[in-house]
């Protein structure tokens, strides 16, 4: 995996058969920062080079990416599948999956009895882990969603309740803005996708927004995180003076019917770019958001940020 790489010829029809990394982010839904570290810190593949330096991806690639992708959704870590891939091993059956939700089972666990110790090293060690070894989707969707609903459940408002929260609140807040600070700084070009995120009035857990924000950095957006308190009258002037692509607002609560009817709608009308709505208010109050052209993101389906607006991250500009 350390041979000099190939590089194909700049003639006319050369490249014809061959993918840019962008497309192949599109096909897969891995996007091209991860790409590069699959390839780099891994030797995972070995895409060809145009005399440019941009590299080009077969359709034997497109089948590696996709069997790499299906290894890691079942536990396996990246750092492992290389090997697995050389040996030609199939990938199992559903079937035989059950050891691969014990493994997220088991850093859930570590993680949750490290937020019971309110030990942040031991936190560090749980996300640093899963996130340098997979996809940052995977992560979001096999450790921190179900461990949310886990913690809400054991969460009763009991003595020591709101302080765990508030730590892993300001723990995933750190975290995921450094994250979020590094993949901004990665996405330069103007005409980046970006997205801006705020809870909407009276919501006061950002934790799901978190999510939301590191999925879409993820996927090669630019993620404006602004969290709570910012004015829904506001809102239009934010995205104007950051030029964002979408705006995706989230809260757990019901609106009243002030902020609902007239607030929020109003802003609806005023922006010129998508609004995503997420949470349990998109499920209460979809019957009024959907046919005034907001989009919702329904908690507990298979809906995500990117299938919500495909066309918009699709679109996304990567580097090569």
């Amino acid at each position: 995996m350390t041979e000099k790489e190939d590089v194909l010829p700049d003639v006319e029809g050369a490249n014809a058969a061959m993918l840019p990394i962008r497309e192949v982010s599109r096909l897969t839904g891995v996007n091209a920062v991860t790409l590069r570290a699959w390839e780099r810190r891994y030797g995972l593949l070995k895409p060809h080079r145009t005399p440019k330096g941009h590299r080009l991806y077969s359709d034997e690639h497109v089948r590696q990416i996709r069997a790499i992708t299906d290894w890691i959704n079942r536990g396996v870590s990246v750092s492992k599948v290389r090997k697995l891939l050389e040996d030609a091993i199939a990938v199992p059956e559903p079937a035989a999956s059950v050891s691969d939700d014990g493994v997220w089972d088991i850093y859930q666990h570590r993680f949750i009895a490290a937020l019971k110790a309110l030990n942040e090293q031991r936190l560090d060690s749980v996300f640093n882990q899963t996130m340098s070894e997979y996809p940052a989707d995977t992560v979001i969707r096999r450790l921190f969603e179900p461990m949310f609903e886990t913690l809400r459940t054991a969460w009763q408002g009991l003595y020591g309740d709101r302080l765990e929260e508030r730590f892993l609140e300001n723990f995933l807040r750190t975290r995921i803005g450094l994250k979020l600070y590094n993949a901004n700084r990665q996405s330069q070009a103007e005409d980046s996708c970006g997205v801006m995120f705020l809870t909407l009035p009276g919501e006061v857990s950002e934790m799901e927004l978190l999510l939301l924000s590191l999925s879409a950095a993820s996927h090669g957006c630019k993620a404006h995180y602004l969290g709570t308190g910012i004015p829904l009258v506001e809102i239009p002037l934010a995205a104007e003076k950051l030029q964002v692509s979408a705006v995706v607002l989230h809260s757990n609560s019901a609106l009243d019917r002030t902020t609902l009817s007239r607030d929020l709608l109003r802003v609806g009308q005023t922006l010129t770019v998508p609004v995503i709505v997420a949470g349990q208010s998109a499920r209460i109050h979809q019957s009024t958001l959907a046919p005034a052209g907001f989009h919702v993101l329904l908690p507990g389906t298979d809906q995500t940020l990117v299938s919500v607006i495909p066309d918009l991250l699709s679109e996304v500009p990567l580097l090569v």
